[in-house]
């Protein structure tokens, strides 16, 4: 038992179970929604567990490709990328194996969503899904940010209400915006401060389309000033109660998160210190060991600043 517990573990770890929290809590956000309109709560449970299955495939699909397609360079590429796969830990079939597994769990999921809600969510997850196959190919084209903006914010929403609430629902729909830009936000954070090494393996993020370090960060504070933005032009629109000014109580998170990305795009690699408005960085002392505070600082930063905002958000709807 202690051995099949050990290898549910690793290969949570291998596919990136730390990622899961964005999608978490996107989906809490339209819960509350669903959830405030009498919706089913077991299809928004199952709902948000297709939704993990098919990231948990993504992430572990996109270590598979990369590793197939680039075997070769791919230990000098990127310190930690299939590692599990190049120490020999598992075999690529296997790796393979397990990608299969998650999607055909979501698809489970999905069909049996569909057959007791109806076609549209079928419609919804299998554009999804269309996307989550492809998004290993898409950033290396400049897409990624885009897919996982739709996925996570109007895709994600209009499913999970659709199969809570037998409906679509606008409002939802208009508030995914603000935190589909904070998710974007967090994967931009990311390949900003891998600007130069994916400049170097011409994959085409949008930082790198950018064309600069600079031209990258004023587009990460234009993100940040349209997700704030959004939720303002709706309560002055009267879409949203003036409740929703909670939202703006991470305001000094979203600040503190261009302040250090700015002295990174200035090339100031001073040591950060860590500090409590940041929110929780987990395994702190494994990124000391690695002197990875730098980039983990500003990375968690960014999605502690994303799930503040869901979170706050949350609570303005069910206040």
């Amino acid at each position: 038992m202690q051995n099949i517990f050990d290898r549910i573990i690793f290969w949570l770890k291998a596919s990136r179970v730390h990622s899961l929290p964005m999608a978490l809590m996107s989906w809490s956000v339209v819960f509350c929604f669903a959830l405030e309109d009498g919706g089913n709560i077991l299809n928004g449970l199952l709902a948000l567990a297709g939704v993990l299955f098919a990231q948990l495939g993504v992430n572990l699909g996109d270590d598979y490709v990369d590793y197939i397609s680039e075997a070769g360079t791919i230990q000098a590429r990127q310190k930690g990328k299939c590692e599990y796969i190049l120490d020999g830990s598992v075999s690529i079939n296997q790796v393979l194996g397990v990608v299969v597994f998650y999607f055909a769990a979501a698809f489970v999921i999905g069909l049996y969503l569909t057959f007791v809600c109806g076609w549209q969510p079928a419609a919804i997850a299998f554009a999804a899904g269309v996307i989550c196959l492809l998004y290993p190919r898409l950033t290396y084209f400049g897409l990624g940010e885009l897919a996982v903006g739709i996925t996570f914010a109007p895709l994600l929403f209009m499913g999970t209400y659709f199969v809570m609430c037998g409906e679509f629902a606008l409002v939802p729909v208009l508030v995914s915006v603000s935190t589909g830009l904070l998710t974007v936000v967090l994967l931009h954070v990311h390949t900003l401060m891998d600007y130069d090494f994916d400049v170097k393996e011409n994959k085409k993020t949008l930082c790198a389309i950018l064309g600069s370090k600079k031209k990258a960060f004023y587009a990460l504070v234009v993100m940040l000033v349209l997700a704030y933005a959004n939720i303002f032009a709706l309560m002055c629109s009267g879409v949203l109660p003036l409740k929703f000014l909670i939202t703006f109580l991470t305001l000094p998170m979203s600040i503190g998160l261009v302040v250090l990305m700015k002295k990174f795009v200035e090339g100031d690699t001073s040591l950060l210190l860590r500090k409590w408005w940041m929110g929780p960085i987990e395994q702190w002392e494994d990124i000391e060991k690695k002197n990875a505070q730098n980039f983990m600082i500003r990375f968690y930063l960014a999605r502690n600043l994303m799930g503040a905002f869901s979170f706050l958000v949350c609570v303005a709807i069910l206040i």
